[in-house]
């Protein structure tokens, strides 16, 4: 994933799932940033993305990826649903 993101991101902000399995921000962060992207962790995913709508600017663009389940918290996050902790 960090290969396909390089050429498109200047910053990235790690996060994880609730999920059991989820890899920690911390070791995504450090991925990304041996590569020269910016990186940084943070411990949820609705902390990520209003960090990220935060920092972005108005014609900038916040793209959400990993799995489905940071997706599906993503989604239920900005549309303002609570939803069962996994």
């Amino acid at each position: 994933m960090e290969g396909q993101l390089r050429p498109l991101a200047r910053r990235l902000i790690a996060t994880n799932s609730r999920h059991p399995r989820a890899l920690e921000a911390e070791q995504v962060a450090a991925a990304f940033s041996l590569n020269g992207i910016r990186a940084s962790p943070v411990p949820s995913v609705s902390k990520a993305i209003d960090a990220a709508l935060a920092e972005a600017g108005p014609d900038e663009l916040v793209c959400v990826v990993g799995s489905l389940f940071v997706a599906a918290e993503a989604r239920a996050h900005v549309l303002g649903i609570e939803h069962e902790v996994i």
